[in-house]
Parts: C-alpha cells; sequence; structure tokens
C-alpha cells in the first residue's frame, strides 16, 4: 500500500497548480521541495488530538485520541475514545494488538516490517497522498498560520473535477518537518476536522511504552481467524459459486493468470470472484464480481453509460462498477499505460464465461 515518493519535478509540474498569494514567502515549487528534503522527516512522536466528524454542520461524533511513534523501530501506540469506549492499539514491530476496553477483546495481527502502517514517514504518505490527487484537485498555498506555535502552510486542496473519492481538504502543515498538524475534509454534506493538540518531536520513550498487557480474562482473537475463505477455482466452479455465468473479455492479447473465490461470512454473507489478467505478461485489469446487493451500495463517483445501462467511474482509482442481470462487476485497471477509453472498450465486448 505504501508508495515511493515522487520526483520533484512531477510534483512541481502538476501538484502545486495554482500557486501562492503575494503575501507569502515561500512558492509552491519551494514548498515541494521542502517536502521532498532527505532527512526532514520525523522519525518519532508523541501526540494528542481531536477528531470531529459532522453532517449538515451538526457534531456527530466526537473522539479524542493520543499517540506514541518511533518510525525507526517500527513502533506505535494509540489509544482512541469515541463516546466513552477506549480502545488502544500497539504495534511492537512484530504484531499488532487492538484492545477494546467496552467489549473485552483484542485482535492480534502478526506482520512483517515490510507491511507495517509505521513504514512512512508522514512527508511521505502526504507526498504520496497529494500526488494521486494532482490531476482531480487544484492546490493553493494560502497563508502561513501558526499552531502550537509552530509555523504552518494553510494549502487548500479543491476538486477541478465534479466528484471525487477524495473530496476537498484544508491542510495546515509543518513548514520544518512536513507534519500534518490540522487538517478539514469535505465530502458532500459530511465534514471531519482532525486536530494536534500537543505534538512533541523526538521524544524519550520509556521501555515498556509499546508493551500491552491484556487482562486475562479478555478474549484474544488473531485476525486470521476472521479471515475469509480464499481459494483459486475454475471458470465453472466460480459460475457455480455465483449462481450463474459471469463476464469475461474477448480479446486473445489477454491471459487469466487466476481466478479467485471468497467466501465472505458476517453481514456481507456472500460469495465473490476475482479474475486476475495480464498482458504481455504485466498485470492488465481485477474484476470482481458478486451478487448485486441491495441499495445503490456504491461510491461517490462519476456516472457513466456502460453496456446499455448506468454505471460509475471512480478515476481516482481507475474503477469501473457497474450492475447487470444480477450480478454487480468492478473493474480495476492495473496498467497505468491503459486509457478510461480504451478499459470501456473491452468492458464492452465481454460475453458471458458459457459463451467462451
Amino acid at each position: 500500500m505504501m508508495r515511493q515518493v515522487l520526483l520533484i519535478g512531477s510534483l512541481a509540474a502538476g501538484l502545486f497548480m495554482t500557486g501562492c498569494s503575494e503575501q507569502i514567502g515561500a512558492s509552491s515549487t519551494d514548498i515541494v521541495t521542502k517536502a521532498l528534503e532527505k532527512g526532514k522527516q520525523v522519525e518519532s512522536y508523541t501526540g494528542k488530538g481531536t477528531f470531529r466528524f459532522f453532517d449538515k454542520d451538526k457534531l456527530t461524533e466526537d473522539a479524542t485520541f493520543s499517540e506514541w511513534v518511533d518510525s525507526s523501530n517500527h513502533k506505535k501506540k494509540s489509544e482512541m475514545t469515541t463516546n466513552g469506549n477506549q480502545t488502544i492499539t500497539v504495534n511492537d514491530g512484530k504484531q499488532i494488538i487492538s484492545y477494546d476496553k467496552a467489549k473485552e477483546t483484542a485482535l492480534i495481527i502478526e506482520v512483517g516490517e515490510d507491511v507495517l502502517p509505521t513504514a512512512l514517514s508522514q512527508r511521505e504518505q502526504l507526498v504520496s497522498m497529494l500526488d494521486k490527487m494532482k490531476t482531480t484537485h487544484n492546490f493553493e498555498v494560502v497563508n502561513e498560520e501558526k499552531i502550537l506555535g509552530k509555523d504552518t502552510y494553510h494549502i487548500k486542496v479543491r476538486e477541478s473535477k465534479e466528484k471525487t473519492l477524495m473530496g476537498n481538504m484544508d491542510l495546515w502543515i509543518d513548514q520544518k518537518t512536513w507534519f500534518i498538524l490540522k487538517s478539514i475534509s469535505y465530502n458532500g454534506t459530511a465534514r471531519v476536522e482532525f486536530e494536534y493538540t500537543d505534538i512533541q518531536f523526538s521524544p524519550t520513550f520509556a521501555a515498556d511504552t509499546f508493551v500491552l498487557n491484556l487482562p486475562e480474562h479478555v478474549k484474544k482473537t488473531p485476525i486470521s481467524d476472521l479471515m475469509p475463505a480464499v481459494k483459486a477455482v475454475t471458470t465453472s466452479e466460480a459460475e457455480a459459486a455465483l449462481g450463474k455465468p459471469f463476464l469475461l473479455p474477448v480479446d486473445h492479447d489477454l491471459k487469466l493468470v487466476k481466478l479467485e473465490l471468497t467466501e465472505l461470512k458476517g453481514d456481507l454473507n456472500r460469495n465473490e470472484v476475482t479474475a486476475y489478467y495480464e498482458k504481455d505478461n504485466t498485470p492488465y485489469y481485477e474484476m470482481t464480481i458478486f451478487p448485486t446487493p441491495e441499495g445503490s451500495g456504491t461510491l461517490d463517483a462519476e456516472e457513466i453509460k456502460i453496456r446499455g445501462t448506468k454505471g460509475e467511474y471512480m478515476e481516482q482509482i481507475r474503477a469501473f462498477t457497474w450492475d447487470e442481470q444480477g450480478l454487480r462487476y468492478s473493474l480495476m485497471i492495473q496498467d497505468p499505460d491503459v486509457t478510461k477509453e480504451q478499459a470501456m472498450a473491452l468492458i464492452e465486448k465481454m460475453v458471458l464465461s458459457t459463451s467462451k
């Protein structure tokens, strides 16, 4: 999930498109340069802050948090309190334990260093996020403000297209560390406000900071026990699992490298089939098929017409979604050279699996 920091040239050219007002002392290019400078990321910190969730300006949820992060050793501890209920999550570098005090349960995840959520610095996470938005949003540095005694850039992030997954944002970023000290996210009538009320960089951690001793009566569940069963299947087995044939491409240059069946339990309680395709030994697209759920069930995206019916396209993840004959299809383009129009042409020519 974590991606490399991109080169300054591509960011300077496409990321900050609207520039700064005359009152701002640094240009957008200067700010991007600072973001990419080596040695500027924060390796460790402690912080406290708040999350506030609004719908049509009505406060719907209010949460507070404390966190301790040692990125150099891939360790993190966080305490989140929502509606009086506290959840403590500790990543000791070998496993993640998430303890829900009210439910007296704990989920345990065994992980390796390469997949730990603290692998990227705040600066790298920010640059990665902004890079994903550079084709769908405009960026403007509108002010310099003090937060917790630190000089920050206030950056407005606004949609340049009507519907996006990320919506609009305001970010307040520490000029020295490129650390996000405050953010406001807007999507439709919803608004999420996040802000640090205290932050300390390069702290000294006690020996037991990243140790979580659970009470004996707490139910401990490895997350692997909750994971759905996934297995490779043939086309006929996939048809049986879905209860009907499903669409596949007719392009002979595409190779079906794998069909997987996922058996979901709980609230979803359904079978999902995912087809993985390659072209010239390069991942081309993957498509997940499952019975059409009740209600719309889709994310806010661009409405399109596809295969004679209403569908949706989400540009930020390059994914198409549509319903056909009782099945929902979600196709995600993986080859960066494939355009939206090429993918749509491929979808239009698909035929049922029993016809192939």
